[in-house]
């Protein structure tokens, strides 16, 4: 199941990927899976800073007296992406019947990270710097992050410390 890593070790590090194109989504990621995380959302906050919202099960979302406006991505059991509402201001519903879990994150990142139907998401362990190209898992970039991010076949095997993240 998709969730299943975030669900055992909700406290190490993840990031949410564009399996199919390899695209860094958002980094990091929080879960909401029990009725009061859920019902708490994002109320309160002024934006997620790159990182995302998993709400699980939800299949409906509303923005009432939220402050920001969100890209709402509703993926199935397995990650699989069954809609996508790009931009969704304060004031809106949001929803697809056919999603098991909503995954929320600042307007217009999903858009940038290529987002569509049909695309599968990815829970990976959070690697590197966020803006940093990071390749997929287990393979981590061969390069310090300082803005510029080199073609994308530079990367090395990772080495005895790879359990220990960068945060």
């Amino acid at each position: 199941m998709f969730l299943s890593p975030l669900v055992r070790e909700p406290g190490r590090g993840w990031q949410l990927e564009n399996a199919d194109t390899g695209m860094l989504l958002a980094r990091p990621v929080e879960s909401a899976f029990d009725s009061a995380a859920r019902r708490r959302g994002l109320l309160g906050r002024s934006g997620l800073d790159g990182g995302a919202l998993v709400i699980a099960p939800c299949h409906l979302v509303h923005t009432c007296f939220m402050r920001f406006a969100i890209d709402t991505i509703f993926v199935d059991r397995e990650g699989r992406v069954v809609g996508v509402r790009y931009d969704v201001a304060p004031w809106r519903v949001a929803g697809s019947w056919r999603g098991f879990a909503t995954i929320e994150v600042d307007a217009g990142q999903a858009r940038r990270a290529g987002i569509r139907p049909g695309h599968r998401l990815a829970l990976e362990p959070s690697v590197g710097v966020l803006g940093c190209g990071t390749g997929r898992w287990p393979f981590r970039p061969a390069f310090a992050c300082d803005g510029v991010v080199p073609h994308a076949g530079t990367f090395e095997r990772p080495r005895s410390d790879v359990g220990k993240h960068v945060r």
